[in-house]
């Protein structure tokens, strides 16, 4: 089962999304696929940014769609995860993203490999990584 990076959530809807990205999406049942809430909420800070216009649509539209689409497949930051997000924080020798890390805490105490392209991201944080623009 894998955790899906906020990059790979918002590829499909690129002017010209990775076709393996693409694949891997619709080779992949949904089922398998979780999104953390913490993305949702990178999502809907990057498309609040945006000026009115077409674009800024667009990407309402999409996000309108996603919703629904990952409905129960929402991954939140409860006590579990919070607990693990500080360990991997005490553990790891690095000043690490809060988003990052906290995927790899959903990720980690959920048993799914993080599926991203920023795989240095996540490389010492203990979670499988599955990057999809290489398969």
């Amino acid at each position: 089962m894998f955790i899906l990076d906020t990059m790979v959530v918002s590829e499909d809807i690129k002017p010209l999304p990775n076709p393996r990205v693409r694949a891997w999406l619709r080779a992949t049942a949904p089922e398998v696929q979780f999104v953390s809430v913490i993305s949702v909420g990178e999502i809907r800070f990057g498309i609040g940014r945006l000026p009115p216009g077409a674009s800024k649509q667009r990407l309402e539209t999409w996000y309108a769609g996603l919703i629904p689409f990952f409905r129960g497949r929402f991954l939140q930051v409860d006590l579990a995860v919070a607990q693990r997000w500080g360990h991997l924080r005490g553990a790891v020798g690095r000043s690490l993203s809060a988003a990052d890390s906290l995927i790899a805490a959903t990720a980690l105490v959920h048993d799914l490999t993080v599926v991203t392209r920023n795989e240095r991201h996540f490389d010492d944080l203990g979670v499988r990584v599955l990057n999809p623009w290489l398969t």
